[in-house]
């Protein structure tokens, strides 16, 4: 079923939220904070050195592109309080 909002397209808009990455032996920690966003509108995509932070809201979707030293995958993802906290293997 469609609704009124299904027939607008979203807008992609890059954003600049403040990022902290950590590297050890075996992992790479990466921190974003995204204060007033709920979990349920976080997603994540890993490609190579690259992760794609996207907010989805209402009639626009906020991207954030970090580059990160080679990782095999993402572990672990953790949402508290407006901090996206993600790991991933080397």
């Amino acid at each position: 079923m469609n609704t009124e909002n299904d027939d607008i397209p979203k807008t992609i808009k890059v954003f600049d939220p403040p990022v902290n990455i950590s590297d050890d032996s075996r992992h790479i920690r990466v921190i974003v904070s995204l204060p007033g966003v709920t979990e349920e509108q976080v997603s994540i995509d890993h490609r190579g050195q690259t992760l794609i932070v996207t907010v989805h809201n209402k009639k626009i979707l906020l991207q954030k592109v970090i580059a990160i030293p080679p990782a095999e995958r993402i572990f672990k993802r953790k949402f508290f309080n407006g901090v996206l906290d993600i790991s991933l293997e080397k």
